[in-house]
């Protein structure tokens, strides 16, 4: 965890943030509270705050995996073995909720290298944005995967070409607030 967060302080906001606003990005790992720490993200999947110049605020979840490889892809736990609850369910159900429950407004994901010191890839997107893309255009047998080590399932959306044969990536379906950033390609 210690890692995914020092990654995302040095490599994937100074990418990704400007492309979102901008202003800075507060990890609730440094929240000296750890109940409030625990209650942000175990209830609400929340593991970041945005604090933008203008005052603005925006909750993120962030996820930085260092595969050493660039899947191009937002993965969410959609079951896990002990039967707990995912952050699917936990996302679905406050993004259509009508009680102005908190949840992440931002849903940043990126690829590292093995050793962390490189970005390979990231990419951000509405949280409600991609609730409703999963709902609306992914499907069980095409676009779940089964962790092989601990046989949880996870959505597996690509951001701008599909993750699989038979799924639909975010930007061909209309994303309008997904931005990628792959620090190779640019000029």
């Amino acid at each position: 965890m210690r890692r995914s967060k020092s990654s995302f302080e040095r490599l994937v906001w100074p990418a990704i943030g400007p492309a979102i606003g901008g202003g800075q990005a507060i990890s609730m790992e440094l929240c000296k509270d750890s109940e409030l720490r625990t209650l942000f993200d175990v209830t609400s999947g929340i593991d970041a705050w945005q604090v933008c110049s203008d005052g603005r605020m925006y909750a993120i979840a962030s996820r930085v995996q260092p595969y050493g490889r660039d899947w191009s892809t937002f993965t969410i736990r959609l079951t896990r073995k002990s039967g707990s609850k995912t952050e699917w369910e936990k996302l679905r159900d406050a993004c259509y909720s009508r009680d102005s429950r908190v949840y992440p407004q931002w849903f940043v994901q990126a690829y590292t290298s093995k050793d962390c010191c490189s970005l390979l890839s990231c990419a951000a997107v509405r949280t409600a944005e991609l609730v409703s893309h999963i709902d609306f255009f992914c499907r069980e047998e095409h676009d779940v995967r089964c962790n092989g080590s601990d046989g949880n399932k996870f959505w597996m959306v690509g951001w701008d070409r599909p993750a699989t044969k038979n799924s639909l990536c975010l930007s061909d379906c209309g994303a309008t607030s997904l931005v990628v950033v792959r620090p190779s390609e640019e000029p």
